[in-house]
């Protein structure tokens, strides 16, 4: 088993969690994306004015919401038992990107039967195809009504708190469009807020991922369910008049 991942807390909770009960060979780091590219991407899909409102909200509003919800986020990590410590460095290989030619080499190296990917970019059909592993995701939102980033964010602030929760899934070339393994609902408390959604999120999943895990190791076929929902939609990160608008729903 490996992770395919970014290098993230939530990479380090799922790591430190599996890696007591099961060997993980390595985790493959894949670089961030520049932000130069990043922004200009979203420039040519989302537009200025859209682009602009997220890097507001980014800049004025989640430095607060962090500072507001460091007390929430250290109950979190007490109460689930949470490491968000790094993952040694001599289980850590690197690589520009996951879908680069030397990640997929070193997937043809590992052989693993098992690939996490967590937080990765959308995984091209080369890599997927380099070895004959499943992908599996894990998810922070209720797929596939909440694809894309934030799902719990945008579970709360579309009023749709019934669907605040973590998907675990299949990985296929879409973007969080694999089938449904497992899916599990939680309760965000009120002083929850965009900063700690995604830890409440991981934490509540945990125990389906180490027992998928499991069924795994054990040779035990991975069958899909049906979703909890039927629509589908695909979210970007809020802008600040977004987020001024929602706030009265979730922060």
């Amino acid at each position: 088993m490996i992770l395919l991942a970014q290098a993230c807390d939530t990479t380090n909770i799922v790591y430190h969690h599996l890696s007591k009960q099961f060997s993980i060979e390595s985790v493959i780091v894949e670089e961030r994306v520049p932000v130069t590219t990043f922004l200009g991407k979203r420039l040519r899909k989302l537009g200025f004015f859209a682009v602009a409102g997220q890097l507001m909200f980014r800049v004025c509003v989640v430095p607060v919401l962090k500072f507001l919800g460091r007390q929430r986020l250290r109950q979190i990590v007490g109460q689930y038992g949470l490491d968000i410590s790094p993952i040694p460095s001599d289980k850590t290989l690197n690589v520009k990107s996951v879908n680069d030619p030397q990640c997929a080499a070193l997937l043809k190296r590992l052989q693993p039967d098992c690939i996490l990917v967590n937080g990765t970019r959308i995984i091209a059909a080369s890599t997927l195809s380099a070895v004959n592993s499943i992908f599996i995701n894990t998810h922070t939102g209720i797929t596939p009504m909440f694809r894309g980033v934030h799902g719990g964010y945008w579970a709360m602030a579309s009023e749709r708190k019934e669907l605040f929760g973590t998907t675990i899934h299949f990985v296929d070339q879409g973007i969080d469009t694999g089938k449904v393994i497992k899916q599990v609902i939680g309760t965000p408390e009120k002083k929850d807020n965009f900063c700690t959604y995604p830890y409440l999120q991981y934490a509540i999943i945990l125990d389906e991922l180490t027992g998928l895990c499991r069924k795994i190791m054990g040779g035990e076929p991975i069958l899909p369910v049906a979703s909890l929902v039927k629509e589908s939609k695909l979210w970007s990160h809020p802008t600040l008049y977004e987020w001024i608008k929602n706030s009265r729903h979730s922060w």
